[in-house]
Formats: structure tokens, C-alpha cells, sequence
């Protein structure tokens, strides 16, 4: 689960960087209205609330079912899809 917030969030980094980008190129920052509004900082904050809250939730189901074994810890994997080490 960790991966796939971290390619979420660099994607949205990106289209940020694109967004700011183009309302420079046409200058849009002169002007109000929606189309000069970013929209980017709204589905940051956004994404960035429902990520939290995943992961809380992931947090909570661990510690209800500490002493139970996930497949995935069998196959290598923390039930996020992180690799564990042997040393784990």
C-alpha cells in the first residue's frame, strides 16, 4: 500500500508542476475566475486526508488482529505489499 501512495502522490507532485506550468504560459495568473484557480492543492489535500485515514485504518486492523498471519508475510510481503527482511 506504501508504493502505491508514493506513485499517487509523485503523480500529483507532477501535475502540479504541469498545472503551475501552464497557467504561467497563459497567463492566467493575471486574471480571477475559475480558470485561473489551481486545482491541484484541492485533490492534494484531498488525497493526502483519505491516504491518512487508510492508513489509520490499516493501523487499527492490525493491532484487532495482531496474532494472525497474513499470506502475504509468507510470501515476503507486509500486508501493505512492502518487503519485509528476514531480520522482521
Amino acid at each position: 500500500m506504501g508504493v502505491r501512495f508514493d506513485r499517487v502522490s509523485a503523480f500529483i507532485d507532477y501535475l502540479t508542476v504541469q498545472e503551475r506550468s501552464e497557467i504561467a504560459a497563459m497567463g492566467l495568473g493575471n486574471i480571477r475566475g475559475p480558470l485561473a484557480e489551481e486545482l491541484m492543492p484541492l485533490i492534494r489535500q484531498d488525497f493526502d486526508h483519505q491516504r491518512d485515514m487508510i492508513k489509520r485504518r490499516i493501523r487499527e486492523n492490525r493491532e484487532k488482529f495482531e496474532d494472525d498471519t497474513h499470506a502475504s508475510q509468507l510470501a515476503g510481503v507486509d500486508p501493505d505489499g512492502d518487503p519485509i527482511s528476514i531480520a522482521d
